[in-house]
Parts: structure tokens; C-alpha cells; sequence
């Protein structure tokens, strides 16, 4: 009787360990959602585009993984000019973040999690709209004076054979790192306060374009609108920097298009940007022209990129 008993008690035991293991109670998946996401954010506020393309569970597009690199590698060159890298780069030293891990939700059996994540970093419009400084430098001086702002999402992860992936990392992207389009503000003539132009800048409701901004040259003529390049840019662009003082423009019916040797290699609808990718890694030679059109298909602006 004594060991029916206890064959009993053992056959219940190991019933009941069964049971917590096929339960959550072994289930690893929150701590993985966690730990992916602590990754994720630390890619973020670590400019690290390689991880952050990495951890993307959709196919990004070329344009983000061709730019992204060279967007968050905040120095003089291809991308920023010597004022535009170093404001850029100091307001992103101001970036952090913080992971709710109560927020955490995961499901090991179908591979998906989701948690909260925030966001914060300096509040870039409150800090560039002010207009008490003249110096890159005094403004640099006076971030840690201004106000932070919060970015508040929900990273929705979900298991792969290569480990917890992001969804939707382009809107991300776009979200957090929308204080490195202010570089244009710094990439034509000298400063925005030097440059001039010949004619009157475009205009679309209370946006004002001021002029063009040549990325991608190593140098450029701005009398002539004529900017040099070489067959190993990791891009040329230009684009148009523009000023309002009622939040997102409308660029609705703006569109450019770019030539080469008399073929259109490019084209873009809906803004004041357009960009050329190799598309084996290297820039075919010869004299790029780029025209920018507004809703009525008037050309408001021309200029030629070299590439040798």
C-alpha cells in the first residue's frame, strides 16, 4: 500500500510540473520581448543604423538603408555641413530612453510581443525657433536650458529565426530621428542668413523656400548651381530648405525629376527633395541635371550635379 502511495503521489507530481511547463510559467518570451527592445532603443539612441536595420521585421526600403548610415553618422561631409553636424550631433546627445517593462505582453507560441517605450530628447522646435542667438555655438550652450519633449510608442516585436525582430521600424525611424532634417537648414551657401539667390524662393500657401541644398558633393558653386560629386557618393540629392510657421508644409503637387545625358534617372511627387542611388554601388559619370516644379508645372528651380 505504501508504494502504491507513493507511485501515486509521484505520477501527481510530475502532472503538475506538466502542466506549469506547457503555462507560462517557463515561458521566456517577456523577458525576450524586454530584452529586444532594450537592444532596439539602445540602436536608437546610439545611432547605430546597422543594428537598427538589422532588428527591422519589414523590408525597408533602399532609400532608408542607403541614407540611414550616412544620416547618423553626424559629421562634416556627404550629409552635413560643419554647422549642421555639430548642432545636429548635440541635440542628439539629448536623446534617451525608457522601457515600461510592465507594459511588456508576449505569446511564445505565436512569436509576438509588444511593449511601451518613451522617447526624450531636447525640444528641437522650441530651441530652434528661438531667435535670440547668432552662433551655432550659443545655441549648442543654451540645450541644456530647454525643456525635454517625449515620443511615445508601442514596439510591436515578433520572433524570427534570427531572434525578436521590429515592426514597423521606418515610422519609427521617421519619428524619432524628424531633428536631422533641420540640417538642411545649414547645408546651402555658408548659413541660411548668407545665402542668396537670384530669383524670389517658391512659395505654397505660408511656406517659403529659401534655396537648395546640395548633399552628397564634396564641393559646390552656388552662383551657378553647380555642385561636384564623385562616382563613389553614396548619394547626390538636392533638396530645398523652407521655412513656416504653421507645423508640416503641404507640398502637394510639387514635384523634380533628374536628367542624365537626356533620360530622366530619377523623380520624386509631393515634396521639394529628390535623390539619385547607384545602382551597383557607384554613381555613373556625367552631368546630372535637377529641375523643381510647382503645382501649376512652372520650374522654379535648375542646377546640375558633376559627377567625375
Amino acid at each position: 500500500m505504501k508504494t502504491t502511495k507513493r507511485l501515486v503521489s509521484t505520477v501527481l507530481a510530475g502532472s503538475v510540473l506538466l502542466s506549469m511547463t506547457g503555462c507560462s510559467f517557463l515561458d521566456k518570451s517577456k523577458d525576450e520581448v524586454t530584452l529586444a527592445a532594450k537592444q532596439f532603443c539602445n540602436a536608437i539612441t546610439g545611432l547605430d543604423a546597422d543594428t537598427i536595420i538589422d532588428m527591422s521585421d519589414d523590408e525597408l526600403d533602399d532609400d532608408v538603408t542607403e541614407m540611414l548610415p550616412g544620416v547618423l553618422d553626424i559629421k562634416e561631409g556627404d550629409v552635413y555641413t560643419a554647422d549642421a553636424a555639430e548642432l545636429i550631433g548635440s541635440i542628439a546627445k539629448t536623446l534617451t530612453y525608457e522601457v515600461d517593462e510592465e507594459s511588456v505582453e508576449a505569446d511564445g507560441k505565436e512569436g509576438t510581443g509588444k511593449i511601451d517605450v518613451t522617447f526624450t530628447m531636447v525640444d528641437v522646435e522650441a530651441l530652434l525657433e528661438d531667435d535670440e542667438f547668432e552662433e551655432i555655438s550659443d545655441l549648442i550652450d543654451a540645450i541644456p536650458s530647454y525643456d525635454t519633449t517625449d515620443i511615445e510608442m508601442t514596439l510591436k516585436l515578433n520572433k524570427t529565426d534570427d531572434g525578436w525582430k521590429v515592426e514597423g521600424v521606418e515610422d519609427i525611424i521617421e519619428e524619432v530621428y524628424d531633428f536631422t532634417g533641420y540640417r538642411f537648414f545649414f547645408s546651402f551657401g555658408e548659413a541660411i542668413e548668407d545665402y542668396e539667390q537670384e530669383t524670389e524662393p517658391g512659395s505654397t500657401g505660408d511656406v517659403v523656400l529659401y534655396g537648395a541644398s546640395y548633399m552628397g558633393c564634396d564641393d559646390v558653386d552656388y552662383d551657378n548651381n553647380i555642385g561636384y560629386a564623385t562616382t563613389d557618393s553614396m548619394y547626390i540629392a538636392i533638396s530645398h530648405a523652407y521655412g513656416t510657421e504653421n507645423g508640416e508644409p503641404d507640398f502637394t503637387g510639387y514635384h523634380a525629376e533628374v536628367t542624365l545625358n537626356g533620360e530622366v534617372v530619377a523623380t520624386s511627387d509631393d515634396e521639394v527633395f529628390v535623390a539619385v542611388y547607384p545602382g551597383d554601388g557607384t554613381l555613373e559619370a556625367g552631368e546630372y541635371g535637377f529641375t523643381f516644379y510647382d503645382p501649376d508645372g512652372n520650374a522654379f528651380w535648375e542646377g546640375t550635379i558633376i559627377v567625375e
